[in-house]
């Protein structure tokens, strides 16, 4: 993938979550994070372990202007 070659940074998965129809997978690139929502057919079909899908699950996860996901699991009340 000759086009992504002058990115210098590295795109990881901070979280993955399967919710109902759905597979939720949080990534980060150490100073953004950000949201890919797919479908449980559709993710079977990215591997996870190569960085050129991450880069692509990276740039799917910029188009998507969804709604906030709220986590209630790590609700810390003071």
């Amino acid at each position: 993938m000759d086009k992504y070659k002058h990115y210098e940074w590295l795109v990881y998965i901070v979280d993955e979550r399967s919710v109902g129809k759905f597979t939720i997978v949080i990534l980060s690139d150490g100073e953004k994070m950000r949201s890919a929502v797919l479908s449980k057919k559709n993710a079977n079909k990215y591997n996870r372990n190569n960085k050129d899908v991450l880069k692509n699950l990276w740039d799917l996860a910029g188009k998507y202007k969804g709604q906030e996901i709220k986590d209630f699991l790590f609700n810390i009340k003071k």
